[in-house]
């Protein structure tokens, strides 16, 4: 990545003390020679707005809400005032706020409230009509900066060396912190990844989340850090000092920087479309940078952003490179994978098939693209008015979910998730529900979320799965652990039932582009699940179909940016790019079983003579329900016990009886109940052996009772159990059909005989038909 800059015209005689752009792409500024001017997009004047008595220190622009934009602004002034101003100069009020100059003003994201900073160290928060709410904080010294929180539920503020975050509701108690070794002068808090960048007197820049914890610590820099501010979606932060600007990855390590001559950076606001950020300097005149220079990865194919309405497209295979230009606008976003690239600009969004870059398929958008996310049949946009948008590669609009709580300003590559099938979304007004919903339809599940104990930080969806049932999410919550969970209610759903805990300490994880494999970067080790469904089938197959290796080249907080075939791309903490490979098996043990070549799969097995392998083998034939194949890669692996019982589902004769134990395999004793039950007609005597052989004596009673059969049955096998453990009866019901039924074992074992040819008799007139 790299900055473009453009020093403009030094219009204001004096500094630029703020900066704001516009909800419809207009920049203004205020300068300390006591006008506020207009700019466009590519940093031309557009003419004075107003003049101001007292000298303006900060400014916000009002955000739109509602889809209606916004034609007001707040200004902070140095008289102690705040003024609200019309988009055409017109002041429409005046409040006194502090005693001293105003140092910060700066909306709520949902425009409720106001909150304001000044030189007397009071921190006050104000409706939206300018009267006064609360005085949140007073400090004995002055504060420069202020953030609010992505749920408007806190502010964040500069006092002195620490930073202080304190709930807007009466009785919320405030969070505060040693920041820097000299007086914290610039904040802001991310929207999309609830983190905070703070600049400081003592020449650093520094990450926290949203508990004080220190992420990233700069080294001092030249000059006092002056600005800093998010860029919309998260990725990225720009930091601002001395003839100095630079961008930085949500990480800390350093993306691009550059030297304008503009004196200290007083002020750094981001364009909506987060392409483009504009900077106030001291003597006057106005940074704007243009982000260019970023790049993706995919297969044999490379995409960079060489300039702001340039893609170069290479072939890494075939050695061949494009260029494509977009004269209309410049690009936003762009997305490469499942062999399509796809970039949208200001107004559209084109869409290439590899290896044919020069006819498109081109949609119109009705605001610039904030996010892209690719699938292997469809992709999503999301933009400020339209929100989430599902699309066909021939630029067909699939579906428009509407999902509850939607911000798309919140949504970020970590917190939705698209699949064949199923699109995922986490709400963030509680942080622990993942909304669910028909990618093809935009309905949402019959399940309608996931909802998980605590916070949720990161989620995905895997990719290649034969049905919704067999979907799976994966997820990282706040306490750093991998879950998995099942879709479709094929294994419990979403509840607690469909869900498993695969590992702890997990900085990141990703699913693989052509199988469902899973690799995490866990504890300094790289961890890779040959079959993570396999814990739906058999946790002790599932921990032996995983590999692990010691990984301490990927350092400390490295991040998954990619996992295609047997290469694992990893971020580390300090920007490197580095290339992992995995073993190639698993992907083509998955293509095997996908298509039924179930010969092909044991010779692979074979060859390979992995134990992980065999496992991830045995377990995909058992959820395909192939015993033979199940049977001799449980004997490879020696797992006697789970052989055994694969030889006992072999002797049932009938169907409905073979998947019973297969559920019970599955450790799903509800549902092996349940089909057994289901059948025609009922195997009331193979389900009430089963809640025997689980001591679920109440249920086999209740249902020997029900059908009205086999009472006796029950009461024999309860009888004896008690015996062999010298126990005495003593559950009610059991005592009142002791005293009712008869004991007699040569009819219990006659009656079982019974049961069991009829069940052959029917197993061979199914057979025969």
């Amino acid at each position: 990545m790299k900055l473009q800059l453009k020093v403009c015209a030094a219009v204001h005689k004096e500094m630029v003390t703020a900066v704001a752009w516009t909800p419809d792409n207009e920049l203004f500024t205020v300068s300390d020679d006591r006008t506020v001017h207009r700019w466009d997009m590519a940093g031309e004047p557009l003419g004075k707005v107003t003049t101001t008595e007292p000298y303006g220190t900060s400014m916000s622009w009002f955000p739109s809400v509602s889809k209606q934009v916004s034609d007001l602004f707040v200004m902070g002034c140095s008289d102690g005032t705040f003024r609200f101003f019309s988009r055409a100069g017109r002041e429409e009020k005046k409040v006194d706020a502090h005693t001293g100059a105003v140092v910060r003003v700066a909306w709520s994201y949902d425009g409720s409230a106001l909150c304001s900073c000044g030189e007397d160290g009071d921190v006050k928060v104000w409706s939206r009509s300018g009267n006064l709410r609360s005085t949140l904080m007073q400090n004995g010294t002055p504060v420069y900066a202020i953030a609010w929180s992505p749920d408007n539920e806190q502010i964040a503020a500069g006092a002195g060396r620490d930073i202080v975050a304190k709930g807007v509701q009466a009785g919320r108690r405030q969070t505060r912190w040693a920041a820097h070794d000299g007086a914290v002068t610039a904040l802001d808090w991310c929207v999309a990844h609830d983190l905070l960048v703070s600049g400081g007197e003592d020449r650093t820049y520094r990450v926290w989340d949203a508990f004080g914890r220190a992420l990233f610590a700069s080294a001092p820099l030249g000059h006092v850090v002056t600005a800093v501010a998010w860029a919309p979606g998260g990725e990225a932060f720009a930091v601002g000092a001395f003839n100095a600007l630079r961008v930085c990855d949500r990480t800390g390590w350093t993306r691009a920087r550059e030297r304008p001559q503009c004196g200290s950076v007083m002020a750094i606001a981001w364009a909506a479309d987060g392409t483009q950020l504009v900077g106030g300097g001291g003597n006057g005149k106005l940074v704007v940078a243009q982000v260019v220079g970023r790049s993706l990865h995919w297969d044999r194919y490379e995409a960079v952003l060489v300039e702001s309405h340039k893609v170069a497209i290479a072939d890494v295979g075939g050695e061949t490179r494009e260029e494509l230009e977009f004269a209309r606008d410049r690009v936003v976003d762009m997305a490469l994978g499942h062999g399509h690239l796809v970039v949208a600009t200001a107004s559209q969004c084109y869409v290439y098939a590899a290896p044919n870059w020069n006819t498109p398929h081109i949609l119109d958008m009705r605001a610039p693209a904030s996010l892209l996310a690719l699938a292997a049949k469809h992709f999503l946009t999301v933009d400020a008015l339209s929100g989430v948008q599902i699309w066909s590669y021939d630029g067909r609009q699939i579906s428009a979910p509407k999902l509850p709580n939607l911000r798309p300003e919140l949504l970020s590559r970590r917190t939705i998730s698209l699949s064949a099938d199923v699109l995922a979304a986490l709400d963030r007004t509680d942080g622990k529900t993942v909304r669910l919903c028909d990618a093809l339809t935009g309905r949402a599940l019959a399940e309608g979320a996931v909802v998980h104990d605590c916070e949720v930080l990161e989620i995905g969806l895997s990719q290649f799965a034969p049905g919704l049932s067999e979907r799976r999410l994966a997820l990282i919550d706040r306490n750093r652990d991998l879950w998995l969970y099942a879709l479709g209610g094929g294994q419990g759903g979403g509840g607690s039932k469909g869900r498993n805990k695969l590992h702890t300490q997990v900085d990141s994880a990703e699913w693989n582009d052509v199988c469902d494999c899973l690799v995490a970067l866990a504890d300094g080790r790289l961890v890779t699940w040959y079959h993570p469904s396999a814990a739906y089938v058999d946790k002790d197959l599932m921990a032996l179909a995983c590999s692990t290796r010691e990984a301490p080249e990927f350092g400390k907080s490295p991040t998954v940016r990619a996992f295609l075939n047997g290469s694992v791309t990893v971020r580390r903490a300090d920007g490197a790019l580095l290339t992992a490979r995995v073993p190639p098996y698993p992907a083509l043990l998955h293509a095997c079983a996908a298509r039924g070549a179930w010969g092909e799969a044991l010779r692979l097995c074979r060859f390979v003579a992995d134990e992980g392998l065999w496992a991830a083998c045995a377990a995909m034939a058992l959820q395909a329900r192939n015993l033979d194949v199940a049977e001799e890669a449980l004997a490879a692996i020696k797992a006697v016990d789970k052989l055994e019982y694969i030889l006992t589902i072999r002797a049932v004769p009938s169907e409905e009886g073979r998947s019973a134990e297969l559920a019970l395999c599955r450790r799903c004793p509800e549902e092996a109940e349940k089909i057994l039950l289901q059948a025609t007609p009922p195997l009331v005597h193979r389900a009430i052996k089963l809640n025997l052989r689980l001591f679920r004596w109440s249920r086999a009673l209740e249902l020997a009772v029900q059908y009205r059969s086999h009472v006796d049955t029950v009461l024999g096998y309860r009888q004896r159990h008690l015996a062999a453990f010298k126990k005495q009866e003593t559950d009610a019901r059991f005592l009142q059909y002791a005293e009712q039924v008869t004991v007699d074992w040569d009819v219990i074992a006659a009656k079982e005989e019974k049961e069991l040819e009829d069940e052959r008799t029917k197993a061979r007139g199914g057979e025969h038909k």
